[in-house]
């Protein structure tokens, strides 16, 4: 096999040549930056795994000879969905223990050292393939018609050796903050302990001391709240069609009529009588962040996120500038915004207008601004106060 991948922009011209003449393979990166159905789905999965999932495609020309890539395996759970034509797979078992589950994806095998595969089968356009992560794999397309499949993947570095390893890295950088022990210098000559053994046993008797208090400071909730936040920061934006009420977001097209332009969105006046609720089910976060002199409250959301800067930039593109999407939300707001993340409907009362409770709408209205939140049409709000009251 031989990558054909240049610098830059690729040339359509160069490309149809090669899938022609040559009977080269075309793989597109991250497709879903230009199919809406594919950004849909992986949005719902991302959802679901509470991980980034990926996609590409790949389209191979007939020919019983022609495959895309040798036998290989990745460091990803992938499902292999045929969407035209055929395509016949093989699946080998893996040389060496050490392989099963991998970190990391590999290089190419060759033939020789897999021997021959235990299963084989070809998918024909509707069909789906599992290939869990470190599964060896190739493919070869049929004589009589070209292949066009699309892989989604999950799951990259997501395992428990990742997550320790966080989770201890955390553990030693909050003890290397609050303990100058951790920031002192080692001893000299502790490389080489053959003939100070008095001072070996020291600095073992340390680093036995300093592990048992960077343990103590080992914090899972933490680590998981900093894993979540990053992924709702790296995660595709909700699409059009990810809607859970008829509300007066941005993105319903069947009531945009029903806002005039005085009274668009965002920047809608909240008053008492309307209602509020999260626009995306799984679409912010809150976290406490105790880190600081002070205990704050943010919130992560991935309404701001790009669809195009999903997961990697194309060759010799610069990124551009990207709001960042957080949130600080006042403490004694704590309880209101869990209602209104955990997505219930929030009425606003003539109460809530005046007083301490101006922090509730004040919080309700930055949420609106950002996005988080919508206004709930009157009769889906009406209806759902009648089921909670019924």
């Amino acid at each position: 096999r031989q990558t054909l991948n240049g610098v830059g922009r690729v040339d359509a011209g160069q490309v149809k040549s090669q899938f022609l003449t040559d009977g080269c393979s075309v793989r597109l990166l991250h497709p879903q930056r230009f199919s809406d159905p594919l950004w849909s789905l992986m949005y719902k999965l991302e959802c679901f795994w509470g991980s980034c999932v990926g996609c590409n495609a790949y389209l191979t020309p007939q020919g019983s000879q022609r495959r895309g890539f040798a036998p290989h395996f990745d460091d990803v759970d992938v499902f292999v969905l045929q969407v035209s034509g055929k395509k016949k797979w093989r699946l080998y078992r893996s040389p060496e223990d050490s392989l099963v589950l991998p970190r990391y994806s590999s290089r190419d095998f060759t033939r020789g050292e897999l021997g021959k595969p235990f299963w084989k089968g070809t998918l024909h356009a509707g069909d789906v393939l599992y290939l869990p992560r470190g599964m060896i794999h190739d493919a070869v397309s049929v004589e009589d018609t070209n292949s066009l499949h699309v892989t989604i993947s999950m799951n990259q570095r997501n395992n428990y050796f990742e997550f320790l390893t966080s989770l201890f890295s955390d553990a030693l950088e909050s003890s290397a903050r609050d303990q100058v022990a951790f920031r002192r210098t080692l001893p000299v000559r502790y490389l080489m302990p053959e003939d100070l053994a008095k001072e070996q046993m020291i600095f073992d008797k340390q680093v036995d001391r300093l592990m048992e208090s960077a343990f103590l400071r080992v914090n899972r909730p933490s680590t998981i709240c900093r894993a979540f936040s990053e992924f709702m920061l790296n995660r595709l934006p909700p699409p059009p069609d990810a809607k859970r009420f008829p509300c007066l977001s941005p993105t319903s097209k069947d009531v945009r009529h029903k806002i005039n332009d005085a009274d668009g969105f965002p920047g809608t006046k909240l008053e008492a009588g309307m209602s509020v609720t999260l626009t995306f089910p799984q679409s912010a976060y809150a976290e406490l962040d105790v880190s600081g002199e002070e205990p704050a409250l943010f919130v992560y959301h991935c309404l701001s996120n790009s669809r195009d800067l999903h997961q990697t930039l194309d060759d010799g593109e610069a990124e551009p500038e990207r709001v960042e999407p957080q949130l600080e939300v006042p403490l004694d707001c704590g309880p209101a915004l869990h209602t209104l993340l955990s997505g219930e409907i929030l009425p606003l009362d003539e109460k809530d207008m005046a007083g301490d409770a101006l922090r509730v709408i004040d919080l309700a209205q930055a949420l609106l601004d950002a996005g988080i939140l919508s206004v709930v049409a009157g009769e889906v709000a009406g209806e759902v106060a009648g089921e909670v009251a019924g």
